[in-house]
């Protein structure tokens, strides 16, 4: 073999060793995740939520898949469970309420809790509702939209209870759209919605014991606010079911009604852009009742808003 000859098949060997090197590399970071698997530190540092002390059992689990899958589970004296409960759903758990195994549903039943979440509400209800499990499903407290945390705390062994807590990935079987338009707009050009009352041949209906009111921008993917509601922002808010008189709200820079004491709180700015969290929860006696809505202050003529209905 000449000399040239040598060189040009060498030459050859060098350009095909390195499109291959190169072709491994683009493989290489094509399939290195985009995120990192999440830690349990991250339960801290993101979401503020610490395991309590004394905990046994200790027991997590992440994967690297979109909106990264994090379960917990542990066991823990009940006297050093209450900051745990409470960097989770806001410390708001239902009895009888299992978020691993629900039907969930635009509409409620008898045992069905409201599940809020950044975007729409549905109805969860669990198909074991054992008294001594106690459970919650919501938007991740500080995590924003798009993120789920479910809890349970097992209250059998009244010494050491067991707790679960999961943020469930993209596709999982929890809810990531909207199930169906379950709030009514009752009055006419104003940007009110209430989830818990049903139109029923042209008069209101609770369906739920739950009654949550909010301001409508952006909901359910429809846009509904229009530029004359811009100065409602800012203003006072007062509302009064059967005359009994509820904690004072405002309407955030966000456009939400919201209880004027969240205003102050240490995660303020998530939970002003968050619906659904001015709620009334009562046992309703059955007949007629109202709501009167008081709309004040922020430059702005007061407006006095009535809504009827049937229990």
């Amino acid at each position: 073999m000449t000399q040239m000859t040598l060189r040009v098949v060498a030459g050859f060997a060098i350009a095909i060793a390195t499109i291959g090197m190169f072709i491994t590399i683009i493989y290489s970071v094509l399939n290195t995740p985009l995120v990192r698997e999440p830690e349990l530190n991250d339960l801290r540092s993101v979401w503020g939520i610490e395991i309590p002390p004394e905990s046994t059992e200790i027991n997590f689990q992440s994967e690297v898949v979109e909106r990264g899958f994090i379960g917990l589970s542990f066991k823990v004296p009940p006297e050093n469970l209450q900051s745990f409960v409470e960097s989770v759903c806001d410390g708001k758990l239902y009895e009888g309420y299992n978020p691993f195994d629900t039907i969930d549903s635009e509409e409620p039943t008898d045992s069905s809790i409201l599940i809020k979440t950044n975007r729409f509400t549905y109805y969860s209800y669990s198909r074991d509702n054992s008294a001594m499990i106690f459970g919650n499903r919501c938007d991740a407290t500080l995590g924003g939209i798009g993120q789920v945390h479910q809890i349970t705390v097992d209250k059998t062994n009244p010494e050491l209870f067991s707790v679960r807590f999961e943020q469930p990935s993209r596709g999982s079987s929890v809810p990531t759209y909207n199930l169906g338009i379950n709030y009514i707009n009752p009055l006419p050009d104003f940007p009110l919605m209430i989830v818990g009352l049903q139109d029923v041949e042209g008069e209101y209906q609770t369906i739920h014991n739950e009654l949550c009111i909010d301001t409508r921008q952006v909901y359910a993917d429809v846009s509904a606010w229009k530029s004359e509601w811009e100065d409602l922002k800012g203003a006072n808010v007062l509302i009064e079911v059967d005359s009994v008189s509820f904690p004072e709200g405002t309407i955030s820079p966000q456009g939400r009604l919201i209880p004027i004491e969240l205003l102050t709180t240490e995660n303020a700015l998530i939970r002003n852009n968050s619906y659904w969290q001015y709620c009334i929860n009562k046992v309703w006696k059955s007949g007629k009742h109202q709501i009167n809505i008081s709309i004040f202050g922020s430059g702005i003529n007061d407006i006095e808003q009535v809504v009827e209905f049937k229990h």
